[in-house]
């Protein structure tokens, strides 16, 4: 018997802009704000999270070495959440939660392989050079 997996809740960080307000931000700790909002507002034990599946295009400075695992560290996840980054370019939010989606629909023994994961996706332009941004904006 297949598992329908539904989206409970959705949340995101204000759009922001190059040079803009969150400049200041590091994506990890922008990630980890937005998981750790996403968790208080559902009240969410951390601890039954059973995977962190986040979507980052360009995966380059300080958004690159796993945002995902590195953001649902610094939202206060405990360490034996664990999580991985996908880059599918344009598509890579969409591909976090088809992961996560796959993770609750598949049974092995008649176990869920997931029941709690969470998808988030990020991207932060400040955290890319001018030259890799306007490489990657125009090679569509």
């Amino acid at each position: 018997m297949t598992r329908e997996a539904v989206i409970v809740d959705a949340v995101r960080t204000p759009m922001g802009r190059r040079d803009g307000m969150l400049k200041n931000w590091h994506p990890v700790d922008l990630l980890g704000y937005t998981l750790n909002g996403l968790a208080q507002r559902n009240k969410l034990d951390p601890a039954l999270i059973e995977d962190v599946i986040a979507g980052c295009v360009m995966q380059v400075g300080e958004q690159a070495a796993n945002v995902g695992r590195n953001a649902a560290l610094a939202a206060g996840f405990p360490e034996s959440v664990p999580g991985t980054t996908v880059d599918r370019q344009c598509g890579s939010s969409q591909q976090a939660i088809h992961f996560a989606a796959q993770g609750v629909a598949e049974q092995v023994n008649r176990m869920p392989v997931l029941e709690h994961p969470i998808a988030p996706a990020h991207r932060s332009t400040n955290s890319v050079n001018n030259h890799c941004f306007t490489c990657h904006r125009n090679s569509f």
